[in-house]
Parts: C-alpha cells; sequence; structure tokens
C-alpha cells in the first residue's frame, strides 16, 4: 500500500473517523525533528592563507625546523 492509496482512503472517511484517525497518528508519530549532525565549517582562502603564513612560513618556524 503506498501513501497515496492511504491519502485516498482518508479523504473519503467521514469527518468524524477523520477526526480519530488523525488523533491516532499524532499520538503514534513523533513530532521532533531528527538530529542534525552539523558539519564542521570549512575555512576560507583568506584564512588559510594566514594560517600558513603564521605558522608554516614565519622565521620562527623555518628556524626551528633547520636547527
Amino acid at each position: 500500500m503506498t501513501a497515496q492509496d492511504v491519502y485516498n482512503i482518508a479523504k473519503a472517511l467521514p469527518k468524524e473517523e477523520y477526526i480519530h484517525l488523525y488523533a491516532m497518528l499524532q499520538g503514534s508519530l513523533s513530532t521532533t525533528q531528527p538530529n542534525v549532525i552539523k558539519k564542521a565549517t570549512l575555512i576560507t582562502d583568506l584564512q588559510a592563507q594566514q594560517y600558513l603564513l603564521k605558522n608554516i612560513f614565519s622565521e620562527e618556524s623555518i628556524k626551528n625546523r633547520i636547527k
């Protein structure tokens, strides 16, 4: 049975039965949104360049690597 079949059957119900069906479905279905894992934000090109200049290509880091 597909959702379309159920929809057509529900539309054909009398108003009292439709209300009863709605109450039953509300009780059995979860209304909370599923937890969505947020992806880590990527850094911009400017932030990447600043990181490289500060940590990789700085004079201090070059001196430390030469030792």
